[in-house]
């Protein structure tokens, strides 16, 4: 894929609300570790006690030479039909463009491959630190 294009589809993101107390998390979908690396990225209301695992890694380079596959998310992360509604996916692109792209560091694409599941999304985690300048 050509760097244009990646940069043409580049993941935005949303900020959480001012008049919630939310996190954004992840659903890693599944697959091969060796595959790309596919997401779904939502808001969730801390006051509907979300799960998700948290994820702890090594930063290493900040050059962010892989990239995660961004999808938009059809519903909640959450599978419980009363969180479901808490949470907000994020509609950073429209109903035409089913993925964009986030340049990631390569200690955090290691760590992604290493959680993802080759039958089942992985549960929720939290994106908080995914992408922070330095």
């Amino acid at each position: 894929m050509a760097a244009a294009d990646i940069m043409a589809n580049h993941y935005q993101y949303r900020p959480l609300s001012v008049h919630h107390d939310q996190i954004r998390l992840i659903k890693l979908q599944p697959g091969p570790a060796e595959a790309v690396i596919e997401i779904e990225v939502s808001h969730e209301d801390c006051s509907s006690n979300p799960v998700y695992e948290a994820l702890s890694y090594v930063r290493g380079s900040p050059r962010r030479k892989d990239i995660v596959l961004v999808r938009r998310a059809s519903s909640g992360l959450a599978s419980n039909t009363s969180r479901a509604k808490t949470a907000q996916p994020d509609p950073a692109h429209t109903e035409a463009t089913t993925h964009c792209f986030l340049p990631v560091t390569d200690s955090l694409a290691v760590a992604l491959r290493y959680l993802k599941n080759a039958e089942e999304p992985r549960k929720s985690v939290d994106l908080r630190y995914l992408h922070q300048p330095r």
